[in-house]
């Protein structure tokens, strides 16, 4: 009946439900709301949503898979030389000029900034891909693309948290110009302008256009991100590179870098690097070394986009304790410890929560790391941490009972730790952000936290929806990351887009105030599946852009 609800919850007026199984009658005897879900489905149209029910024997489960039909949108197509995502405002004129690659600069006004200069030739290789045809046309030359970055701030050397990203943008007069106030707003409208030059698609004289525009833009919201996890399935550096490309392009500003977790340890640590040695999947081919690393921040900085590890614990450690011994809590059965009992847990758990050594290490681990990625933030995870190893430990139990904690109250001992290891980011002088499940474990935590709220329906019928994290969030007067809608690794079948296009990041009973940034994430397909990350990004970057970007 469970799984009956969520199909009626999501059927549209453009779909119709159509049984698949060979055991009608266990459908009729287990679902009783199949007959009302089929009389409201099937009145509107022929296309079809398939319903898949699988029986198996003792005990019997249903899997139901929807499947969107392929239907015919109403979508006007944009003309040539339109940005994506649509800027606040964008006024286009049908006057047009032409741009040679021979004859054409960026001038950058006298403001001397590296990342500029290497945007100039970034952005030349861009707009002009093809080779320079010698063909006299009518329209005037557009020669050149005047930048000025007017704040003080001058040339920062990295993207931050309070970075300001907007611009304007004029062509007009047969010239062109380029304002913004940081460098930030000087990137993001280089690649508007990039993308409103333009080849028509039924000429072959090989000229490229543009027409004259005035643009002013900002983004919707300070965060748009990304996550990548290169751990559970390691990418070589050139996906991360394109997938970074790809970023830029869609004018998002954060690379959420979920680097390691329980199955691989992929970061060569300078202090432990017994860590990779022993838990990444293989210690030379699958790691990223200190100039890999390096590397990708510089990579990511001069498309003005923060790089921000995320170094998941206490739980999702299990690669960690490969290569540091008693790092990692030891699970107990009939007496014994390191002992497997599956559907509860591992021979080790999370990271011991009790001893000071763990405090320790992670002090030591953290000082690196917050050194190596120069992101103010660091994402700590702190997602998914089952008690069921701390309550099997007689020492954590020990301590459970000196603390005159019951056993009911293992959420005490995850603040503990959680406390413990928020002391020493903030001693670091750094920023973190977290997972939802402590909130949602009733977990106190500081108010500098940054919460990420990643839980909804659409992903298991029993979570609860994305709006109800946002608003415990909020309430507790955090921030929040809007991560719920947008997973990538989820397929359907179908267009998808429409789904992460309607996804209103606001729409949730929030406090008064700027409380919401807006974060996509991506889990990463499987190793040989790198190059499907590309398609990924085209098809469905783009839609999330338009909500993060101009929200158009």
């Amino acid at each position: 009946v469970e799984y009956i609800r969520l199909i009626k919850h999501k059927v549209r007026d453009d779909e119709v439900i159509q049984i698949c199984m060979e055991d009608n009658n266990w459908i009729e005897r287990r679902f009783s709301l199949l007959e009302d879900l089929m009389d409201n489905a099937c009145k509107y149209t022929s296309d079809v949503l398939v319903l898949f029910v699988f029986n198996f024997p003792a005990p019997i489960y249903g899997i139901i898979l929807p499947i969107a039909p392929r239907l015919p949108y109403n979508i006007t197509e944009a003309p040539l030389g339109t940005p994506w995502p649509l800027p606040q405002l964008l006024d286009v004129t049908d006057e047009l000029f032409v741009l040679r690659q021979s004859k054409f600069r960026f001038d950058d006004g006298g403001f001397k900034c590296d990342i500029l200069e290497e945007a100039f030739t970034r952005y030349k290789d861009v707009i002009f891909d093809e080779p320079e045809l010698a063909v006299h046309v009518e329209y005037p030359l557009l020669k050149e693309l005047k930048v000025e970055v007017t704040g003080e701030k001058g040339c920062e050397k990295y993207p931050n948290s309070d970075m300001t990203e907007s611009y304007e943008l004029v062509i007009a007069d047969g010239e062109a110009s380029l304002m913004a106030l940081e460098i930030w707003g000087a990137l993001r409208g280089l690649e508007t302008f990039s993308q409103m030059v333009y080849q028509l698609d039924d000429d072959n004289d090989g000229e490229y256009y543009i027409n004259a525009s005035y643009v002013t833009d900002f983004p919707r919201f300070g965060y748009r991100g990304f996550m990548l996890d290169t751990c559970r399935h390691y990418m070589p550096l050139d996906t991360i590179l394109k997938h970074l490309d790809a970023m830029a392009y869609n004018k998002f500003n954060v690379f959420h870098w979920h680097i390691v977790d329980d199955q691989a340890f992929p970061y060569q640590s300078i202090k432990f690097p017994a860590m990779s040695e022993k838990g990444a999947y293989h210690p030379v081919n699958k790691i990223y070394t200190q100039d890999d690393v390096a590397f990708v921040v510089e990579y990511a900085r001069l498309r003005g986009i923060r790089v921000i590890p995320e170094f998941d614990t206490p739980g999702h450690t299990y690669s960690w304790g490969k290569g540091i011994p008693n790092l990692l809590t030891e699970c107990w059965a009939n007496g014994k410890p390191r002992q497997i009992v599956y559907d509860k847990h591992a021979d080790f758990g999370p990271i011991h929560p009790i001893v000071n050594s763990s405090y320790e290490f992670l002090e030591d681990l953290f000082g690196e790391i917050v050194n190596v990625f120069p992101d103010r933030f660091v994402h700590l995870g702190a997602d998914e941490v089952s008690y069921a190893c701390w309550e099997s430990n007689p020492d954590v139990q020990l301590f459970m009972e000196q603390r005159g904690w019951s056993d009911s109250e293992y959420n005490k001992l995850e603040e503990y730790y959680q406390n413990r290891l928020f002391d020493i980011i903030i001693g670091l002088g750094s920023r973190f952000i977290i997972w939802q499940d402590p909130i949602d474990n009733n977990v106190t935590v500081s108010n500098m936290t940054v919460v990420e709220v990643w839980k909804d329906t659409s992903l298991w019928y029993k979570l609860p929806p994305y709006r109800d994290g946002l608003e415990k969030v909020t309430k507790l007067g955090l921030k929040a990351v809007l991560s719920a809608c947008f997973y990538l690794n989820y397929i359907d079948y179908g267009p998808d887009w429409e789904r992460f296009y309607l996804c209103e990041p606001t729409d949730f009973n929030a406090i008064q105030g700027e409380q919401i940034t807006q974060f996509f994430k991506m889990k990463s397909p499987t190793y040989h599946q790198n190059h499907a990350i590309e398609a990924l990004l085209a098809e469905k970057d783009e839609f999330v852009a338009t909500r993060t970007g101009s929200g158009k």
